[in-house]
């Protein structure tokens, strides 16, 4: 299952919206898990909810700005 969008905006590179909601493999457990996400650039906004697929209980939750939202994901700096 996979749901998204994103909404452009003429002479934006960038959409100002993104959303998902898919289920994927959490890779640190091998669990099922079921991750919604918005990216609201017009109003500054990151939600992310991660919920287990099969007990129904919130492994993460976060909202915060957009411009507050670093070292996450591949923006984490690697070591080597």
């Amino acid at each position: 299952m996979f749901i998204g969008y994103s909404l452009k905006k003429e002479g934006v590179k960038k959409p100002i919206v993104e959303s998902i909601h898919r289920l994927e493999t959490q890779v640190s457990t091998g669990r099922l898990v079921e991750k919604s996400r918005l990216i609201d650039r017009e109003n500054d906004r990151y939600a992310e909810h991660i919920v287990d697929d099969t007990t129904r209980e919130t492994i993460h939750r976060s909202e915060e700005p957009l411009s507050e939202h670093r070292g996450h994901g591949s923006a984490n700096k690697k070591d080597g």
